[in-house]
């Protein structure tokens, strides 16, 4: 029991540790893609702070030069709330991304991370992209990679390349970041899907580790 609940909390250290990581180089290539500008509007799709926020939470706004610029979105009202609470001067739309509530090319720039392999299977990933390409003039849309063998929402190795049926029997046994038994509802994206959803886009494969743990579909603002 002891081994086990060492082996859980070594991928659990792990896991939280490339997370870290992979956000801060994602973060390092969104400015490096795009120019930070008071009169650039930017959509954070995905911006509800948890109740126990991380500092890799915060760390677009903490490193945008121009934070009152970002309108903080997500479909969850506490934890927008949440994030009110850390960044005042920013503005708060709640919203379902499949359905955002701006006119075509209101916005400069969309940032969403982690987002899109959440909000349902494949129709649904279609109409949040198709939203995203709608409203903004740019984005950034970055999700993890299925290809790599750790998946981070179960901070489990392998599990996501097995059929439903089998994460379901594993579940039953394994813990992980998910209680016992229950099987999270999130469709992971391959590069080349990616690149379907966005087309146009530019695909970069983010890398901490020998193998690109996540994938970012960008196009440049327009101006």
């Amino acid at each position: 029991m002891l081994v086990l609940q060492r082996i859980k909390a070594a991928l659990r250290g792990f896991a939280y540790k490339l997370s870290e990581l992979s956000r801060r180089r994602k973060i390092e290539l969104f400015q490096e893609v795009f120019e930070a500008r008071p009169d650039k509007k930017v959509l954070w799709i995905g911006a509800a702070f948890s109740p126990r926020s991380l500092l890799i939470e915060r760390l677009l706004p903490l490193s945008y030069d121009y934070p009152e610029a970002i309108v903080f979105a997500d479909i969850d009202v506490d934890g927008l709330v949440r994030a009110k609470g850390w960044f005042p001067n920013s503005n708060i739309v709640c919203c379902d991304a499949r359905a955002l509530p701006f006119k075509d090319k209101a916005i400069d720039i969309v940032f969403s991370n982690a987002v899109i392999e959440h909000v349902g299977a494949w129709s649904e990933q279609q109409e949040f992209a198709t939203e995203v390409m709608r409203v903004a003039k740019g984005w950034f849309v970055a999700t993890p990679n299925l290809c790599f063998p750790f998946e981070f929402h179960y901070r489990l190795p392998f599990i996501h390349w097995l059929p439903h049926r089998l994460q379901v029997f594993v579940k039953k046994y394994v813990g992980g970041r998910y209680p016992r038994g229950k099987v999270a509802n999130v469709h992971l994206l391959t590069p080349r899907q990616m690149s379907r959803l966005f087309p146009g886009s530019e695909i970069a494969l983010v890398r901490i580790t020998i193998l690109p743990e996540s994938i970012v579909a960008y196009r440049k603002d327009e101006g």
